[in-house]
């Protein structure tokens, strides 16, 4: 449910926790496929501690203020997780539920880096977080097993993407390095390229699947605008991918002004997808004319 007093609060901690569990996945993954040196670094660990606290504070706080949503009760009732009863009855409260369990279950992979790297331990330290990501793909009810397996790649290709371009901006192109950082640099762009067209194929589904051409209301009008901010993050993506191609392709250490010049077009796309995630939260807040919810 979206409605009642809840609703404002809600929207926004359900697009910060649709941040967070972005952030951590994207991170794992590149870390684990393209950065196994990153848990060498002090900055690394930091980085997804904190992003963890980040991500488990504000999931808490959304599925707290879901379970008040659908009680009607206040807020402060839905604190108390004995209070979450009520999230059972409909797919996106038990997507909710299940989203702060996976998130508390990545303490495994967070509280001891080396589990990323490490082939013994590699699984159970992917899982979780890629199992919170796709919670994302279960928000809207009704929709078919066909609708919810597009939203869940959906969601773990745009959490990789995002997660991913902002491990980058923050953690590895904080300075300058060796050859590891130029290695994470053509890690990501070699994943992140057929992930940002698997975003963008299931994008063009959904889109289809909720708006039916119906683009005259308000949901319609805002996925146009999202639709334009992702054409832009795609042109300036394919740009950073062209130039991390040819560029790095001839050196072997990460310089400070190479460092600083990736950073900052790595971080407009960051920030569009920033842009993105936020208008798929405020999108969450409308029906859209494809259905009508339960």
């Amino acid at each position: 449910a979206t409605d009642g007093t809840s609703s404002g609060p809600l929207a926004l901690f359900r697009l910060l926790s649709n941040f967070g569990v972005a952030l951590l996945f994207g991170a794992i993954v590149i870390i684990s496929f393209a950065w196994p040196e990153g848990i060498e670094y002090a900055i690394t660990v930091r980085y997804l501690r904190s992003a963890w606290i980040f991500t488990a504070v504000s999931t808490y706080l959304f599925t707290a203020t879901a379970a008040a949503n659908i009680s009607g009760d206040g807020i402060g009732s839905g604190l108390i997780p004995t209070s979450w009863g009520d999230l059972i009855d409909s797919t996106p409260g038990k997507a909710a539920f299940l989203r702060i369990v996976f998130v508390l279950a990545t303490a495994i992979a967070v509280s001891r880096p080396e589990r990323i790297i490490d082939p013994t331990a590699q699984f159970p330290a992917l899982v979780p977080p890629g199992l919170a990501v796709a919670t994302l793909g279960f928000s809207r009810s009704p929709f078919t097993l066909v609708d919810n397996a597009v939203a869940v790649v959906h969601a773990l290709s745009m959490g990789l993407w995002l997660g991913g371009v902002v491990l980058l901006t923050r953690v590895v192109l904080a300075g300058p390095g060796d050859e590891d950082l130029v290695h994470a640099v053509r890690g990501f762009s070699r994943l992140s390229t057929p992930v940002m067209w698997v975003t963008v194929g299931t994008g063009a589904i959904m889109l289809f699947r909720l708006d039916r051409g119906a683009f005259g209301t308000s949901h319609g009008v805002t996925v146009i605008f999202k639709t334009l901010i992702v054409a832009l993050m795609i042109m300036v993506a394919m740009m950073a991918r062209q130039f991390i191609s040819v560029r790095l392709s001839r050196v072997d250490v990460m310089t400070t002004p190479l460092a600083s010049r990736l950073r900052r077009a790595l971080g407009i796309e960051a920030g569009l997808g920033v842009a993105v995630i936020g208008l798929t939260g405020v999108l969450l807040t409308m029906t859209p004319p494809g259905f009508e919810p339960d």
